[in-house]
């Protein structure tokens, strides 16, 4: 069901319109954020191209300091601590949106932190062979389709 009231037949005769977007493009439901029956969440995919590719040293060295936004860093969301990782950076950052959100369709890549411009991502756990140049796949959610889609920077490809 799209939405749970329409689920258990107590929308409000105020309500003439619903919000379909989201669930149309993405397959999500916002009132539980799950992905709908019947409905595909790979619609549109984001791709990064690899730019670098390095096996990094993962030991935090220091205190962290805040992004482009003012958000604080720190090591909740990042693998640290790890030893040597294979790391790529990627060109897409947050100008493509806030993209702590994405998702690699290959489970084995891992976010580890982004910029305006570019993600760092980990590759230790793909069993692909990554090589500067190679694409990396996204599902996006509707945050970041709208970036995406509005954006000149991006180039839009439309498969049938």
């Amino acid at each position: 069901c799209v939405y749970s009231l329409l689920c258990i037949s107590e929308v409000p005769g105020e309500i003439i319109h619903r919000r379909m977007s989201k669930k149309i493009l993405t397959g999500q439901n916002t009132s539980s954020n799950n992905i709908l029956d019947g409905f595909h969440s790979d619609t549109f995919i984001l791709s990064g191209e690899i730019l670098e590719l390095n096996t990094k040293d993962t030991f935090v060295k220091g205190e962290y300091g805040y992004n482009a936004f003012g958000d604080r860093l720190d090591n909740d969301n990042r693998l640290v601590n790890m030893g040597k990782r294979k790391r790529a950076v990627i060109d897409i950052g947050f100008m493509t949106g806030r993209n702590e959100e994405i998702k690699a369709l290959d489970e084995g890549v891992a976010i580890v932190g982004n910029s305006f411009d570019f993600t760092v991502v980990d590759l230790e756990n793909s069993s692909k062979e990554y090589c500067v140049g190679d694409k990396i796949d996204f599902y996006v959610d509707y945050g970041i389709l709208s970036y995406a889609m509005m954006s000149s920077e991006i180039k839009k490809i439309y498969i049938k």
